[in-house]
């Protein structure tokens, strides 16, 4: 839990990082790759 909670942010940075604005996107590529 407190993995994801911290995951929050960093999908933020890692959207802005590769050029994804929607943090939901972003969420959605890395759980894919995870």
């Amino acid at each position: 839990m407190r993995k994801m909670r911290s995951k929050g942010a960093a999908y933020r940075s890692i959207g802005a990082a590769v050029g994804i604005s929607d943090p939901k996107a972003v969420k959605r590529i890395v759980d894919w790759q995870a």
